[in-house]
C-alpha cells in the first residue's frame, strides 16, 4: 500500500474512532449528569419521600390538630383548629397538583393521587363539616367519638397507602442509582474498547 493511502486510512481510523469515543462520552455524561434523566428520576423519588414524610402530602399533622383540639380547654379552640386545618389543606392541595403533573403513570401515581388521596380529602371534609362545628358547639363527647371513629379510620386508610408509597419510592430510587452505576461501568468499558481499537488501527 502506498504511503499516502496508508496515511489517509490512518487518519480516517483516528477520525472515526475519536468521533465514536466522543459520542459515547457525551451520551454517558448526559445520561447521568445533574439534570440528566437518571438524576432527575432519583431526585423525583427523594422529593416524593420528603413530601409525604411528614406533611404536606401526609395528613398526620392534620390528625394531630384534631386530637390536640380535643384536649384544649380554650373557647376559641374550634376556630384555631379550623385555621390550622385550612392551612394544611391548602398545602396538601398545592403539592397534590404538583405531583399530578410530575408523576408518570405507575404504582407511585396510583398510591399518591388515588389510594392515599381519597381518604385524606374525606378526612379534611369530615373535620371541617362535622368535627369543628361539634367542637364549637361544646359537644366534646360527639367530637371525641368522631375523632377516634370515622376520622381515625380515614387517617389510617391514608397512612397505609403512604407506607406503601414510601417503600415503592425508596425501591425506585435505589434502582435508579444502581442503573446509573451500571451505565457508568458499561460505557467506561466500551470507551476503553474504542480507544484500544484506535490504538490497534494506528500501529497496524
Amino acid at each position: 500500500m502506498r504511503f499516502s493511502k496508508k496515511l489517509y486510512l490512518l487518519l480516517l481510523v483516528f477520525s472515526v474512532g475519536f468521533i465514536v469515543f466522543g459520542i459515547l462520552a457525551k451520551t454517558t455524561i448526559d445520561t447521568i449528569k445533574v439534570s440528566g434523566p437518571v438524576y432527575t428520576e432519583i431526585i423525583l423519588d427523594k422529593d416524593l419521600v420528603a413530601d409525604i414524610l411528614p406533611p404536606p402530602e401526609y395528613i398526620i399533622e392534620a390528625y394531630l390538630v384534631v386530637l390536640q383540639a380535643l384536649d384544649t380547654g380554650q373557647t376559641d379552640t374550634a376556630k384555631l383548629a379550623g385555621e390550622r386545618l385550612k392551612a394544611l389543606k391548602a398545602d396538601y392541595d398545592t403539592r397534590h397538583l404538583y405531583w399530578d403533573k410530575a408523576l408518570p403513570h405507575g404504582p407511585k401515581r396510583e398510591l399518591l393521587l388515588n389510594e392515599s388521596y381519597k381518604p385524606a380529602i374525606a378526612f379534611f371534609s369530615k373535620a371541617e363539616q362535622d368535627f369543628l362545628p361539634l367542637l364549637a358547639a361544646g359537644d366534646h363527647e360527639k367530637a371525641r367519638t368522631l375523632a377516634f371513629g370515622e376520622l381515625k379510620q380515614q387517617y389510617d386508610a391514608h397512612r397505609i397507602a403512604i407506607d406503601k408509597l414510601v417503600k415503592v419510592a425508596n425501591d425506585d430510587a435505589a434502582a435508579h442509582e444502581k442503573r446509573a452505576l451500571a451505565i457508568i461501568s458499561s460505557r467506561s468499558w466500551l470507551m476503553m474498547g474504542v480507544g484500544l481499537l484506535i490504538l490497534l488501527g494506528a500501529v497496524s
